[in-house]
């Protein structure tokens, strides 16, 4: 299997994982047209304008060292997926998820009779809002900072700032 493919598993698994310890559901996109993966939704009614706030999500893995950095992930975006994550007017809010990951993937996992452990983690940012390209640019390197891990805590919060009716 290539290694995108494998990075790309990986994720999933990770995104699965913390969702479902978030009592959340994932849908996992079939075809990856407009730059979602995934989309987790809260299925308890427990906020005040939603009661079943969602969230779309484009993920990407990486294990290059020179993009993993002390205080944020750098990820590389072409011009589509930049403009489909910046969007504003979207029913369904948008953030990207960056994991890094070792690289051997042999590492990846390892398990005993008491946990499953997943090597590294994941960070997340909303890019909403955020400015248009120059017409000759034809990617962005966005920077997902370190202090929003991709986690429980994390995610809750998300959908609940969602459920208020804000943004992520």
């Amino acid at each position: 299997m290539p290694e995108t493919a494998l990075k790309e598993q990986l994720s999933l698994a990770y995104v699965q994982a913390v969702a479902t310890a978030a009592a959340c559901t994932v849908e996992e996109v079939r075809v990856d047209y407009s730059g979602i993966d995934v989309t987790i939704k809260q299925e308890q009614p427990a906020h005040t304008l939603y009661d079943y706030p969602e969230v779309d999500l484009q993920l990407k893995c990486t294990s290059q060292a020179s993009l993993i950095r002390p205080n944020y992930l750098a990820w590389s975006l072409d011009r589509k997926k930049y403009d489909h994550l910046r969007a504003v007017k979207v029913l369904v809010p948008r953030i990207l998820v960056v994991m890094a990951c070792p690289s051997d993937f042999t590492t990846w996992v390892d398990q005993d009779d008491q946990r499953l452990t997943v090597a590294h983690a994941a960070y997340w940012m909303s890019l909403r809002g955020a400015e248009a390209l120059p017409e000759t640019q034809d990617s962005k390197v966005v920077h997902a900072p370190r202090s929003q891990p991709f986690n429980v805590e994390q995610l809750l919060g998300i959908m609940a700032r969602i459920g208020e009716g804000g943004t992520p």
